[in-house]
């Protein structure tokens, strides 16, 4: 009965959880049917700019063909324009019924090529320039996995170099496309071969590619687009032009801007078109700039979501600020945390009050100077990612703290199982629980192989793993905190340590100790590993021997303190020890509601509003948002009521 109780409990607390809205709803990052209506819109528009001179020439028609898809490509537009309008409430969207309206009448009147491409190339930045869907990848490219992917996916119809001549393509009407050709490098953008890739091209042999993932589809695009740019670039070359173009260059132009646009601004610049052609399109993670790009691209979406709010537009507004935050700040926000940790949170904090003044839809003046502060701390941060290469010392140092730092607050969950265990002989519980903890240790020395993997993961992946992890381990908490609490009862006592000490748990629990070690201690390392790898990113080869000392150092100090911990509570009496750690269970059941919360707020999976005291104790799981208090405030209401209907249950078994 204690158990259903319980276990009703806790769901019932998730679910109300999971359903917090605030006054406006959070945009969640999912594709809808809205957004590939959005994608299909804009590629529609590109392939008019691109192809309509395939079209028409001089007012004539010179492929009948080719000029039934253009006309069916503009109705196609104007279609999902006049139906996109009753989802988009923007005055800029709907002016676009005027424009598709002209483009037709161009199209239906064989105007010129420059007429027809120029109307719809207006187009398609006036959507762009809306924000309504994501126009570049979160990470740069990786090249490689773009031809790797080529290689099993596209080679057989569009060739091994990609000129069009696959085994497959003799038999495909219309031929696969051949990226070498002049003309349609010159129109092409990654943002064009990502819809196409995505969505795939009615009425040919080119499907779409739901399996593969967003970014292995934004690495094909960029590859497709580098393979008529593979001029040869001696390096001091290729640091000159990069050098020309920092100021210039960032992943949404390089996403969004065709190449021929790219060809007269490097024309503009005096920089040869083929060298720079192929420094441009050969840029990855390894080449580009640095990682002040990311807190670039927060300051620039903070001063858009300001501008989105003046225009009345809060939910785009409060989408944006959340894309500065999980675009901008979160890839870089373990390589700030591992030499400023205060920082970070000082910059968590601004953007949750940017956020909360949004939804509480505050005075414009108040939240300029929000995201003024805000953006004044970022670069704050940018200079620390802009210093020179950490020493040997500073690696060792941050590393043994950050492992000494996440290892105890893990372990602190373990050692008081163990402690508990160990005091009443359940020797095969014991071992279930060392089997969770350590499967999740060596899981974590696994990721460290993988770490580059791990970086590239989306921060909503990253965020959502962390809080659920938290949230499961809440429930167990409170389930196993229940459990011991109810052991020290007299009654109880007695029943257990005559009848049942030897029988303490039943395989279903041993395997849910087991589950809670492995997870607790697993967030922890997965956390660990992200904080590790971006050290050794600053690092060179003989510092990152720091990083293998110090996180050595670190588990040792842990597994000794540990070991010292748990043979000190075998000492304290039995019945006490349940009772402390019943407590102990009921506080860190509170510190990780906390951090669980906070870790979906973080994703924008829960709103955000502001705490009236500005409460941050990492650690204790306490965050300056309203949500958290209440989840934290709710868990611990929750863990008194269960120990008073103990106590009550026990009251009644001494009376009769």
């Amino acid at each position: 009965m204690h158990k259903r109780l319980l276990i009703s409990t806790i769901a019932t607390l998730l679910i109300a959880f999971a359903n917090v809205q605030a006054r406006r709803p959070v945009r969640r990052p999912t594709q809808s049917q809205r957004n590939k209506d959005l994608r299909t819109l804009v590629n529609l528009l590109d392939y008019i700019g691109k192809d309509y001179a395939n079209a028409v020439s001089n007012g004539q028609v010179i492929s009948d063909n080719e000029y039934a898809e253009m006309s069916e490509f503009a109705h196609q537009v104007s279609g999902l324009i006049s139906k996109l309008d009753k989802q988009i409430d923007k005055p800029t969207f709907t002016n676009l019924k005027t424009t598709i309206k002209e483009l037709r009448r161009a199209i239906n009147q064989k105007e010129s090529p420059q007429k027809v491409s120029g109307l719809a190339d207006s187009m398609r930045q006036k959507l762009l320039a809306m924000n309504l869907i994501t126009v570049a990848p979160q990470h740069w490219p990786d090249l490689d996995n773009g031809k790797e992917i080529f290689a099993n996916k596209c080679q057989s119809c569009h060739g091994k170099k990609g000129f069009g001549n696959g085994p497959l393509a003799q038999n495909l009407t219309p031929s696969p496309s051949n990226f070498h050709d002049s003309t349609l490098a010159a129109q092409l953008s990654p943002l064009q071969a990502y819809n196409t890739v995505r969505l795939g091209i009615k009425g040919t042999a080119m499907r779409s590619f739901p399996e593969l993932s967003d970014q292995d589809v934004w690495d094909i695009a960029f590859y497709v687009n580098a393979l008529r740019y593979t001029h040869h670039v001696s390096d001091p070359q290729k640091q000159q032009i990069i050098n020309a173009l920092k100021d210039t260059v960032d992943l949404k132009h390089l996403a969004t801007i065709p190449n021929k646009k790219w060809i007269s601004f490097l024309n503009q610049q005096s920089i040869d078109i083929s060298d720079g052609m192929s420094v441009l399109r050969s840029l990855d993670s390894a080449t580009v700039v640095n990682n002040t790009h990311y807190l670039h691209q927060a300051i620039s979406l903070l001063h858009q979501a300001f501008k989105s709010y003046q225009d009345g537009a809060l939910d785009q507004a409060n989408g944006l600020a959340l894309d500065a935050y999980l675009n901008g700040v979160e890839p870089v926000e373990s390589q700030i945390k591992a030499s400023n940790p205060s920082l970070v949170y000082q910059i968590e904090d601004q953007m949750i009050e940017v956020r909360s003044l949004i939804n509480n839809e505050a005075p414009a003046q108040q939240l300029q100077g929000q995201i003024e502060a805000t953006i004044s701390t970022i670069q704050k941060a940018q200079s620390i990612l802009q210093k020179k290469q950490n020493t040997f010392l500073f690696t060792y140092l941050m590393s043994a703290s950050i492992l000494l730092r996440e290892g105890l607050e893990a372990f602190l969950i373990i050692l008081v199982i163990l402690g508990v265990l160990k005091s009443v002989s359940a020797t095969e519980s014991v071992k279930y629980v060392h089997g969770g903890w350590v499967s999740a240790l060596l899981v974590g020395i696994i990721s460290w192989f993988f770490a580059e993997s791990l970086l590239s993961m989306s921060s909503i992946q990253r965020e959502l793993m962390e809080g659920m992890g938290s949230l499961i381990a809440v429930g167990l908490l409170l389930y196993i905190g229940f459990w011991l609490h109810d052991k020290t009862h007299v009654s109880h006592w007695k029943e257990f340590v005559e009848g049942r000490i030897h029988r303490l748990l039943n395989q279903n629990n041993q395997w849910g100790l087991a589950l809670l070690a492995f997870i607790v201690v697993f967030r922890e390392a997965f956390e660990s590993v992200i904080f590790l790898s971006s050290i050794s990113i600053k690092s060179g080869t003989a510092s990152n021997s720091g990083i293998l000392l110090g996180s050595g150092s670190a588990l040792l100090a842990v597994i000794i303190l540990g070991a010292l911990l748990v043979k000190f509570s075998t000492k304290v009496p039995i019945r006490s020890l349940f009772k402390y750690s019943s407590v102990a269970m009921g506080f860190l059941a509170v510190v990780l509601a906390g951090k669980g919360i906070h870790e979906f707020q973080e994703a924008g999976y829960l709103s955000v509003n502001s705490f009236p005291l500005n409460l941050r104790l990492p650690t204790a799981g306490i965050y300056p948002t309203l949500q958290t208090v209440l989840a934290q405030v709710a868990i611990a209401v929750i863990i008194i009521g269960l120990w008073k209907y103990s106590n009550h249950l026990a009251s009644s078994q001494k009376v009769h």
